[in-house]
């Protein structure tokens, strides 16, 4: 495997400064492999937790996340009150995940904390939520998701109306 150069460091660096999601999901698409040193930088964003740019982006595209950490770094940010933007990243990062790929357990907790997300909040991250919380419901969730409803948000109503509609 050759050395990664500076140049090739620094797209990883770049693209965790990206504001604009438009440009991230170009940027992201066009990423070279992961190296060493991004995988470095990468990690210790995470455990720095501080630069919530960063870690959103991250988020948003958790494939670059290493998968020793990936579904704890999710949980963590789903959970995180104090930045409600790393909740939105987490949920919108979730999309792009093979629910099937994942292990049970966690794709349970997923899907409940993706429920409570939709009581406590009453905005676009409510119903990107009731949204994402399809691919996470097993064949038994649907009780639960039904007896949330209503919900503050009017769009996640329609959302989970909408679920009902299709799914019985």
């Amino acid at each position: 495997m050759a050395q990664q150069t500076s140049k090739e460091a620094a797209r990883i660096a770049g693209f965790l400064k990206i504001t604009d999601l438009e440009i991230l999901e170009h940027t992201y698409k066009n990423l070279a492999p992961l190296g060493r040193q991004d995988v470095e930088l990468i990690n210790r964003t995470l455990a720095s937790w501080r630069n919530q740019q960063a870690i959103a982006n991250l988020l948003f595209h958790p494939a670059l996340i290493s998968e020793k950490i990936r579904q704890d770094v999710i949980l963590k940010a789903l959970d995180e009150s104090g930045m409600p933007y790393l909740v939105l990243a987490a949920v919108v990062g979730l999309e792009s995940l093979d629910v099937r790929r994942v292990d049970q357990g966690w794709r349970a907790q997923v899907y409940r904390r993706l429920i409570q997300i939709m009581q406590d909040h009453e905005d676009v991250i409510a119903a990107r939520a009731s949204v994402t919380v399809w691919e996470f419901a097993g064949d038994d969730d649907y009780g639960e998701l039904l007896r949330v409803y209503p919900v503050k948000d009017s769009i996640a109503n329609r959302n989970i109306m909408a679920f009902v509609l299709i799914r019985f």
